[in-house]
């Protein structure tokens, strides 16, 4: 028998494991951040649903991957646009339309809040999650993101 596939919004009982499984994506992009930040970044959103969204896909019960969108207003779009600012399957699990599952509910999350436009990140070296942003319709935007912690 197949697993079962389920995406579902994210609530607080979710927390540990989805802090871990973010810990695990921004380790694979070198990037270190405490676990107590990333909790308190997600409850940030779980807590105030206008902030942002947070969906986790579960195979037999077990999450396995997540999406994390935050919602902004913009000039540039015009209005209301969502940054998806995490998408994350367990290696092990890649493969199996779990990021494609995943991102096509957070899409339809962003257009039931009018978004006009959703935009992401991709490290240069992700060849396959780009392959999966542009099946879904995604065109590449050609700048450079720039930071300055405060």
């Amino acid at each position: 028998m197949s697993p079962t596939l389920q995406i579902e919004s994210a609530t607080l009982p979710d927390l540990p494991v989805v802090v871990e499984l973010l810990s695990r994506q921004l380790r694979d992009h070198g990037i270190t951040q405490s676990t107590d930040t990333l909790e308190y970044a997600l409850r940030g959103i779980l807590e105030v649903p206008a902030r942002g969204h947070v969906f986790v896909a579960r195979l037999d019960g077990q999450i396995v991957g997540l999406a994390c969108l935050s919602f902004l207003w913009t000039l540039e779009h015009g209005g209301t646009a969502v940054w998806l600012d995490e998408l994350y399957v367990l290696p092990e699990k890649r493969g199996d339309g779990v990021g494609g599952a995943l991102l096509r509910s957070a899409l339809e999350r962003a257009r039931q809040i009018g978004a006009v436009a959703v935009d992401l990140e991709v490290d240069v070296d992700h060849a396959r999650a780009e392959r999966l942003y542009e099946r879904e319709g995604f065109v590449r935007h050609e700048r450079r993101r720039w930071v300055k912690f405060l």
